[in-house]
């Protein structure tokens, strides 16, 4: 398991829209999730098997603003849970996703 990279953006736009007829998206998703990262309101990790990844998570950090029960104003939003079919079934996405929220914490 290794922390995303601006350079994993690509691969997350692929695991956020993997139809064909979503192509066109990944590009705009690419360059968001890009920009995200190398500020920081996005964080995940990609889980590789010989050099391939095999299974991803994120979070995106939310701006949302102080609530009555909560006066910190961030709040958090698993996204890009994804698993090859090949390595589905195996606990991967939940590793992951417990990762992101262990980061978070």
């Amino acid at each position: 398991m290794r922390p995303v990279t601006p350079a994993d953006a690509a691969t997350l736009a692929a695991h956020r829209y993997p139809d064909a007829c979503d192509l066109p998206e990944r590009p705009v998703y690419a360059a968001w999730v890009e920009s995200a990262l190398r500020e920081g309101s996005y964080l995940g990790f990609l889980l590789e098997s010989g050099g391939e990844v095999i299974a991803g998570a994120g979070v995106t950090l939310l701006h949302w603003g102080p609530t009555r029960g909560d006066p910190q104003p961030w709040r958090a939003r698993v996204v890009n849970v994804w698993t090859h079919p090949d390595w589905r079934r195996a606990g991967h996405a939940r590793t992951l996703v417990v990762a992101c929220l262990d980061a978070l914490r």
